[in-house]
């Protein structure tokens, strides 16, 4: 079943997402926990999703950010990120969450 379809079915987003890991979807999905900045998560990837992991990160650590979402996604990946808070007035070294600059972002 597709998104449109749990979505018409009433089926919750947790729903939607356990239906999925027994769709026959879930041989074209990869679910990867590790540590992000030391192991990486391999390469190759069309797509990259991050929540908030960014202002998580002490500004001296996303270098390290940076360079493990290069090597993860394939020439032309995506990646999907939600960003805050963007504030260009506030204190790099206050957080977490710790704010980011247009520049950075």
């Amino acid at each position: 079943m597709d998104w449109e379809g749990m979505w018409s079915a009433g089926l919750k987003p947790g729903q939607a997402f356990d239906n999925a890991l027994t769709s026959e979807q879930q041989e074209r999905i990869t679910v990867q926990e590790a540590d992000y900045l030391q192991d990486g998560a391999g390469t190759d990837y069309d797509l990259g999703v991050d929540y908030t992991f960014f202002c998580a990160l002490h500004p001296s650590l996303r270098p390290s950010w940076a360079a493990a979402w290069a090597k993860a996604l394939r020439p032309g990946g995506l990646l999907i990120t939600l960003i805050f808070p963007v504030d260009p007035a506030a204190d790099p070294n206050h957080g977490p969450p710790f704010p980011g600059k247009a520049p950075a972002v």
